[in-house]
């Protein structure tokens, strides 16, 4: 892994002057909803700021690294979060800027010992949309847990389901889902 640390930072210092680099950093915006004040909490493995003024959000992983698709779906939020988080001077007024760069770092040490897995491509536009959604998409989902009559589903999405869940583990959904089973039987 460490060969690979090494090559890469040699990599991104060639296209790329940075003017510092944050790590472990963590920061906390408010977000307004009608009635109420929600805050959202982050901790940013790595924030690159570059010379020009953007920022670059790096995130490092030692297992399952989220597909674009499913960051531009809404279903793996973290980075674009931590983007609008940054914008809005949650990480401090220094890291006020826009973010240019998500990039997944999957640690393993295997064969591969490591891979960069930058998101959007460098497409700026679609980077800017997907920071802009997952906002948006926390603040229509903080508007529709507010609601009273809201129940909480432990697996929303089912074609999303994680391999392992608290929420299910709680909602004792195996053993619903043997109970069901077995009724039908």
């Amino acid at each position: 892994i460490a060969d690979w640390v090494v090559e890469t930072e040699q990599q991104r210092r060639g296209g790329v002057v940075l003017s510092g680099i944050e790590t472990e950093i963590a920061g906390t915006v408010d977000i307004q909803r009608p009635g109420r004040r929600f805050r959202l909490t982050a901790r940013v493995d790595r924030i690159e700021r570059w010379a020009d003024g953007r920022l670059a959000i790096l995130d490092y992983k030692t297992g399952f690294v989220p597909s674009q698709k499913m960051v531009a779906a809404g279903l793996a939020p973290q980075l674009p979060l931590e983007a609008a988080m940054a914008e809005a001077g949650g990480f401090g007024p220094e890291l006020r800027v826009a973010t240019s760069e998500l990039t997944y770092w999957q640690l393993t040490g295997g064969v591969e010992p490591g891979k960069a897995t930058l998101l959007f491509k460098g497409k700026e536009s679609e980077l800017l949309a997907a920071i802009d959604e997952a906002i948006r998409g926390l603040e229509r989902l903080i508007d529709q847990y507010d609601e009273p009559a809201r129940c909480y589903l432990a697996q929303p999405n089912p074609a999303w389901t994680p391999r392992f869940s608290d929420h299910a583990q709680l909602a004792r959904v195996a053993e619903w889902s043997l109970a069901a089973e077995e009724d039908e039987t």
